[in-house]
């Protein structure tokens, strides 16, 4: 239990004098950094999350988890394979959006895509102004009032969105996801494919007020369409029904399958796991990296879809 009072280290040394043939954990990105200093790891462990990208993982250290990252990559992977290449990003003003910007932005442009536009917005109500100004509308509007100020309010105009941008990269939860999405239409932008992380769908279903997210696309945990696991069943059997549990529970199902196949991952180039937390390779620096399956939004309901193209692990 690391949430105890104790060292991450003393409690490492404390599971590997009790007979432990592995650890997994723990949970927090602090504490992984703290064990990746131990001198010596004499067993191995399955890290439920992920060291700084500078950080150079200890050789018996695994780094498994949801990083926001991996759906980050994965979304300018899929959009480029669907033939995009002028990106606009939208994400929260918050850690955790700027990581999932620059993993996007990383990836695009290494790819050979375009980030013509980076905006953040800070979820309290400035969803138009952000996303009004990233597109110029506001831009339009004011080049209309300086021509009618010229020629008279007889001149006719519909303002415009800019037109270098074929697709945008949304990182939001679930709240702001349903006024993004309708603002973006009403900015003149409805056509334009939304590619989405994770976070926008919470895995449950309601379909009335998820209307609002019709059309985005997104990567997700298989678990989510999983319906024949019988690992899954024993666990919502037995645990909160919670949809905000839901992806801890397939962490934790992975982590399970995970441990005893890492020699497996370390000794057979581009082996697999077909988990529920998604596709699993061993990458460099001991990361498992993470392939999730896609879904789009219809009619207020998460569908999953298949790829245009057979998309495999990254190189």
């Amino acid at each position: 239990d690391s949430s105890q009072n104790k060292a991450i280290g003393d409690l490492y040394a404390e599971a590997v004098a009790a007979g432990a043939e592995l650890v997994i954990g723990p949970l927090d990105k602090g504490q992984v950094a703290a064990l990746n200093q131990q001198e010596e790891l004499p067993v191995p462990v399955l890290a439920l999350n992920y060291l700084d990208p500078a950080d150079t993982a200890s050789r018996s250290l695994f780094q498994f988890g949801l990083a926001i990252e991996d759906d980050a990559r994965q979304a300018a992977r899929r959009a480029f394979v669907e033939g995009h290449r002028q990106a606009m990003t939208l994400v929260p003003r918050s850690s955790r959006g700027e990581r999932a910007a620059a993993a996007f932005e990383a990836e695009w442009v290494e790819l050979g895509g375009e980030v013509v536009q980076a905006s953040a917005f800070r979820g309290r109500g400035d969803f138009s102004d952000v996303i009004q100004s990233a597109l110029q509308v506001d831009v339009s509007k004011r080049r209309a009032w300086d021509i009618r100020n010229i020629f008279g309010n007889r001149v006719e105009f519909e303002p415009r969105r800019r037109q270098d941008i074929d697709m945008i990269f949304l990182d939001a939860n679930p709240a702001d996801a349903r006024q993004i999405k309708p603002t973006l239409a009403f900015h003149y932008a409805s056509k334009l494919p939304v590619y989405a992380t994770r976070n926008i769908h919470s895995g449950k279903v309601d379909r009335k007020t998820d209307r609002d997210l019709n059309g985005i696309r997104f990567s997700t945990l298989p678990w989510f369409f999983d319906q024949d696991s019988p690992e899954k069943a024993e666990i919502l059997n037995n645990t909160s029904t919670s949809s905000a549990y839901h992806s801890l529970y397939a962490l934790g199902l992975d982590a399970y399958r995970l441990y005893p196949r890492l020699k497996q991952l370390q000794q057979v180039v581009r082996a697999r796991l077909y988990g529920s937390t998604g596709t699993l390779g061993l990458m460099d620096n001991h990361y498992i990296q993470r392939e999730q399956s896609w879904a789009q939004i219809r009619s207020g309901r998460a569908v999953p879809i298949t790829s245009l193209v057979d998309e495999s692990m990254p190189k």
